[in-house]
C-alpha cells in the first residue's frame, strides 16, 4: 500500500523480494522513499522493520525475500 503505482493485495508468489514486490505494485516516483515491512513475529503481533528505497536498491541493505501474509506500505 502506499505511495506505488497499483496498491492493493497482490497473490503471493514464494521467493519474491522487496524489491520485486515493489515493481509489480507499479513501482514508486521517488527513490527516497520509506517502506515499511511488517509480518508475524514470534509473539504473535506485529513486527515492523523500516527499510529505505534508496539503500535496498543499492544494495547497502539486503534485499529481503517476503513471506505469506507480509504487510508492506510505502511513504
Amino acid at each position: 500500500g502506499g505511495r506505488v503505482g497499483y496498491p492493493g493485495q497482490k497473490v503471493f508468489q514464494p521467493g519474491v523480494t522487496l524489491l520485486q514486490a515493489l515493481l509489480a505494485a507499479g513501482g514508486t516516483a521517488k527513490s527516497d522513499n520509506k517502506i515499511e515491512l511488517s509480518r508475524e513475529g514470534s509473539e504473535g503481533g506485529l513486527v515492523t522493520t523500516l527499510y529505505t528505497l534508496k539503500q535496498t536498491k543499492s544494495g547497502a541493505v539486503q534485499d529481503p525475500k517476503l513471506q505469506a501474509g507480509d504487510r508492506i506500505e510505502v511513504r
